[in-house]
C-alpha cells in the first residue's frame, strides 16, 4: 500500500479511537493535551497498532524530537518519512 499523510492521519484517528475512545478531529489536534484525556499506558497500545498496521518501528519517530510531534499532522508528516526510509 502506498501511504501519504493523509492516509496515515487516517489510521492515527482510527488507532485512538480504538484503544481510548476519543475523536481527534483536527491534524493540530496535539495527543498530549488533557483534554482529550489520553492515558501514558495508552501510547504503548496506540504505537504498537501503528507499527502493526504501517509496518514500521513507529516509536523511532519520538527520539530527539519535540512535544509538538504529538499533533496527529506532525507524527502523521513523521510516519510518513520513516516509512519511506524504509
Amino acid at each position: 500500500m502506498e501511504y501519504t499523510k493523509e492516509s496515515i492521519f487516517a489510521t492515527i484517528q482510527e488507532i485512538v479511537m480504538e484503544v481510548c475512545g476519543v475523536k481527534i478531529l483536527s491534524e493540530n489536534d496535539n495527543l498530549l493535551d488533557r483534554r482529550f484525556g489520553i492515558r501514558p499506558a495508552d501510547f504503548l497500545y496506540i504505537f504498537d497498532m501503528i507499527e502493526q498496521r504501517i509496518g514500521i518501528p513507529a516509536v523511532n519517530v519520538l527520539k530527539d524530537t519535540p512535544y509538538t510531534i504529538m499533533e496527529a499532522g506532525n507524527l502523521s508528516e513523521a510516519l510518513l518519512a520513516l516509512k519511506q526510509q524504509g
